[in-house]
């Protein structure tokens, strides 16, 4: 294994280190224990050296084992006789740590630690193979594996995974460049809550085991139920068991309830994380936010590259405007690609002036040169400013479709209202929102279209009973040239009677918006599940979901989103059944 880098030891730790040449026959397994060392406890603690008796059971959410023995281990060498039976997933140090009981009775937990994992723009270490783990089950990829990606990236990785386990979808994936293994981060889904009723029969993987469970089994049909029934072999008092994941097949988690535990090592931090730069079509729109240029780009513009990247706008507009060259400096420039009409929306983040308590915000395009060639002198209000002051402004944001903002604050005074909020608005809708750290919470949603007619409802009724058993879902279109509404069917799909993914083509025409996405829930109750959030709230827009398709009468639930913040909407926002 090469060291990262290539560099010896005498680059970086002085010449008297520097391996000669009748050295160098040793020089590969000079660096392997290097780097072995790196993937071991530099520091050990207290609770780590604790000494237990052989033989001892281990459980743990992807896997249980049996270590054998009659002497007496520190739980540091039994973190490394863990790893000798194959389990890989005991090295990722960030993600598991071992809990001995205080009355220890020959049984050991791996337990799951918050860990905030990479993003899925975050390139992939292909110089070596990378492994899955989850318990028996397990994946190994080399760069023939993604030879159809020019970079691939944990979000490529994490659609390998699901092909090749479809019960893991919409799961976190956990990627550790140092050891270069990946693994399900179960603790971070949304966890079933006691209290909830299950259906049965109930897939469960129970410690890497896949286990089917039916209603006569138990006592009674809520979640608490089916965790003490699963775990009663193994549970403990300081282990709380959870169930995660989706219908398909759900998975056990094991936390430690407010009591110490050991991690299993400190990962290397020779290797850092790259990120994958975002790439955007050559010939898409350009909109600059701060003063409403628009270009139509092309590919001659740059070299002829298909694909671009900010850096290449930047070097584009910086002949033109003077932001640009500022941008390059303070990374202060934000793109927004929106698939649908092809177009990129480039705004400038502001920042402030002046002293901590006389200091207003204000955007660095009052530094232009041109500045003075974007105000307007109608009204005497100046675009570039970040900040929504007049009533009339905010009006024309909340209702016209054609007036597009991208968070702009809302003026605190007594005449506007949400003052102190932000305002997003696309052609479908504005988002007032207020983001309290780092989370955002939607205040007002204003739809901005006309509303969709019965007969459009009524051909997506008869389009998700088609489908029956099966989940369907589908996308409502408007047509800004036309005034008329389309509904748009995924290009590929896989749907089951409890899940339904999608891929639908990505439109290039500027007149037509997303209104909303829509899936039904076949013959049950209309509701946004935690693959729903996972896969939703993140994203800007309008989402249903409309179930009870049996009846006479189905139901329909919308919300919008955006960026993590939701707020519910009534059918009538979006609908009117009245009219035909």
């Amino acid at each position: 294994m090469e060291m990262f880098g290539n560099y010896d030891f005498g680059s970086m730790f002085g010449s008297e280190y520097s391996i000669t040449e009748e050295q160098k026959p040793k020089k590969e397994k000079k660096k392997k224990e290097t780097v072995n060392k790196n993937t071991k406890a530099t520091k050990s603690t207290p609770e780590l050296q604790r000494k237990i008796k052989l033989p001892c059971k281990v459980i743990a959410g992807s896997f249980s084992c049996v270590i054998e023995g009659d002497e007496e281990v520190t739980l540091e060498a039994l973190i490394d006789k863990i790893k000798e039976t194959g389990f890989d997933e005991i090295r990722l140090a960030d993600v598991r740590a071992i809990y001995c009981p205080k009355e220890y009775a020959g049984t050991v937990y791996v337990v799951s630690k918050i860990s905030i994992p990479l993003g899925d723009d975050t390139l992939l270490d292909l110089e070596n193979d990378l492994k899955f783990v989850y318990g028996e089950q397990k994946l190994n990829f080399s760069k023939e594996d993604f030879s159809d990606t020019e970079e691939p990236t944990v979000l490529e990785l994490k659609e390998k995974i699901y092909e090749a386990f479809p019960e893991f979808k919409g799961m976190d994936v956990f990627y550790d460049i140092s050891t270069n293994l990946a693994t399900i981060m179960a603790d971070k889904q949304p966890a079933l809550k006691d209290g909830d009723i299950i259906s049965f029969p109930l897939n469960v993987n129970v410690c890497g085991e896949r286990r089917m469970v039916m209603e006569e089994d138990l006592d009674g049909t809520t979640v608490k139920d089916v965790v003490a029934y699963l775990t009663g072999e193994f549970s403990h008092p300081d282990v709380t068991c959870m169930l995660v994941g989706n219908a398909e097949c759900y998975l056990l988690c094991l936390h430690a309830k407010g009591v110490s535990v050991s991690s299993a090592a400190k990962t290397s931090k020779n290797k850092k994380a790259k990120k994958k730069e975002p790439k955007y079509p050559s010939n898409a729109i350009v909109y600059i936010v701060i003063n409403g240029y628009h270009e139509q780009l092309k590919p001659e513009n740059f070299e002829g590259k298909e694909k671009i990247t900010k850096q290449d706008l930047i070097d584009y507009f910086k002949g033109k405007f003077a932001i640009f060259s500022s941008a390059e400096k303070t990374g202060n420039m934000k793109l927004y690609y929106d698939e649908l009409q092809n177009r990129l929306s480039i705004t400038f983040e502001p920042g402030t002036r002046g002293s901590t308590y006389g200091s207003r915000r204000y955007d660095r395009s009052w530094d232009y040169e041109e500045r003075e060639h974007y105000v307007s002198t109608e009204d005497g209000h100046d675009p570039m400013e970040d900040v929504i002051f007049l009533k009339e402004e905010l009006n024309n944001v909340l209702t016209n479709p054609m007036s597009v903002c991208f968070n702009k604050e809302i003026l605190a005074n007594s005449i506007l209202p949400y003052g102190g909020c932000k305002i997003f608005a696309n052609n479908v809708a504005a988002y007032i929102y207020r983001n309290e750290r780092g989370t955002n919470h939607l205040e007002k949603v204003s739809y901005k279209l006309p509303s969709i007619p019965k007969r459009v409802y009524d051909a997506i009724i008869t389009y998700f009973k088609g489908e029956l058993p099966n989940e369907a879902i589908i996308q409502v279109i408007y047509d800004h040239r036309h005034n008329n509404f389309i509904l748009q069917r995924p290009e590929h799909v896989d749907a089951t009677p409890v899940s339904v993914t999608s891929t639908f083509p990505v439109w290039s025409n500027p007149y037509l918006s997303l209104v909303a996405t829509i899936h039904s829930h076949a013959n049950m109750e209309p509701f946004f599940s935690p693959t729903d959030d996972s896969a939703e709230m993140d994203q800007i827009g309008i989402f249903g979901v409309i179930g009870r398709l049996g009846s006479d009468n189905p139901q329909m639930l919308l919300r919008a989103v955006y960026e993590g913040g939701q707020k519910f909407l009534m059918n009538s926002v979006l609908f009117d059944l009245s009219k035909k």
